[in-house]
């Protein structure tokens, strides 16, 4: 038995506990709510909702992309005097100004109020663009979406109910993002992992949660209590983070915003460059200022160095399954083996602990793909699973390609915000 196959062996069986760890625990989808469920110990009547801002920041968009967005909201099942729509525009950005305004009459047809806001001087980050509005801003909660996103018509009512009744300092929901090209079906497979499984698995078990920047809910309160909106690569996971740290409930509201997917290879990467970069930077605030409850959120920032060992791990095991094969140290003849002065000479203990072994490393491998078979066939998004499931066998391609955007990341001494173009 060769060593390098026996820790490969161990390593695979890890993993493969952990994803099935993770399937069992987060099967049931029990850490989202949602009003009316058992969970939740109170409906809330309309006469006691308050008054929502909806912030949605633009930045390079096609008309067609924001009226996406405007259309979900102008459906929503929340008294329309009770919400606010402000539409963030940069100055120099005049093709965004013309969707904006033109969103702003269809708003404004349907009784909801809206503006729009030009944020002059340079464009530097999400955050600049979302802070420079809060004075502004009317409602007791806000909610941040973005350009090309569509949801269900009651999530903002769903949404402030499930935060009275839990006195959730912030909520968040699942955000799937798709495109009909391959690298699209992948992201939206990726995403459905992140917020089915993973995020799923951190709630029910008492660990930290990180929110997405669309489809986020927060008390204005909460917010102006810690600071704003952090200007920081990833506003949203920075914000959860210091939300965790000065002792805000999060949760986690059981609907979903769909969202276009990166234009390509090159938008992608850049995107999750950002993202990684955002996670490290959380990470480093961790680290660098340990705490018992710090170091119960570290679980829910270390994907860039999961991606990047990941990365490695999978380099190694198949240089290292190549070259067993190579040597023929699988071998299913009747050569005779001699162990200790001992001949078998039909080969019968050789073959028995190289083929098991060699059927270990396959079957571990292939139970994490199993258990994303299984997730996905009962995700709760708008993509049929039957059209997506095709495209799992070639997802350890799609997690190369995002490890090699987490060593970029890491590398990289200076990431800037980047506006994501999508499809």
């Amino acid at each position: 038995m060769v060593p390098d196959m026996m820790l490969i062996t161990a390593y695979l069986g890890i993993n493969a506990i952990i994803w099935v760890a993770m399937y069992g625990i987060g099967r049931d989808r029990k850490g989202y709510e949602k009003p009316g469920s058992k969970s939740v110990p109170k409906e809330i009547s309309n006469h006691e909702l308050p008054t929502v801002s909806i912030v949605v920041p633009l930045y390079l968009e096609k008309p067609s992309s924001i009226m996406r967005t405007v259309t979900s909201i102008s459906r929503q099942s929340y008294p329309k005097d009770l919400l606010e729509v402000l539409l963030v525009v940069e100055e120099s950005d005049s093709e965004t100004l013309r969707g904006a305004r033109a969103a702003l009459k269809y708003l404004s047809k349907r009784g909801i109020k809206s503006s729009i806001y030009i944020l002059r001087g340079r464009r530097s980050s999400k955050a600049r663009a979302l802070n420079s509005v809060l004075r502004f801003l009317r409602g007791e909660i806000i909610a941040v979406y973005d350009a090309d996103d569509t949801f269900d018509e009651n999530q903002v009512l769903n949404a402030v109910r499930l935060m009275i009744s839990r006195n959730y300092g912030a909520i968040g929901m699942r955000v799937y993002r798709y495109s009909d090209n391959i690298l699209g079906k992948l992201l939206y497979i990726d995403t459905v992992i992140w917020y089915d499984l993973i995020l799923n698995t951190l709630k029910k078990t008492g660990l930290h949660v990180p929110l997405s920047g669309e489809g986020l809910y927060i008390w204005r309160k909460v917010l102006e209590k810690v600071g704003g909106f952090p200007e920081k690569l990833a506003e949203d996971a920075y914000l959860s983070l210091t939300l965790f740290e000065k002792g805000y409930r999060i949760g986690l509201l059981d609907s979903y915003v769909e969202e276009a997917a990166p234009m390509g290879i090159t938008s992608h990467i850049k995107q999750r460059i950002r993202w990684y970069r955002g996670h490290l930077e959380c990470l480093s605030r961790i680290l660098l200022h340990s705490s018992d409850r710090r170091l119960r959120a570290s679980l829910s920032y270390i994907s860039p160095i999961v991606a990047v060992a990941s990365l490695i791990m999978s380099i190694i095991t198949m240089v290292s399954t190549s070259s067993y094969i190579a040597r023929g140290d699988i071998h299913l003849n009747s050569q005779s083996y001699v162990q200790n002065g001992v001949e078998d000479p039909q080969g019968t203990l050789a073959t028995n602990i190289n083929v098991i072994m060699f059927a270990m490393i396959i079957a571990e491998g292939l139970i994490p793909i199993i258990v994303v078979i299984l997730v996905v066939a009962d995700h709760r998004g708008s993509r049929k699973a039957k059209y997506i499931l095709p495209y799992i066998p070639i997802l350890p391609l799609y997690w190369i390609l995002i490890s090699v955007a987490a060593i970029l990341a890491i590398i990289y001494r200076k990431v800037e915000w980047y506006k994501t173009r999508r499809s």
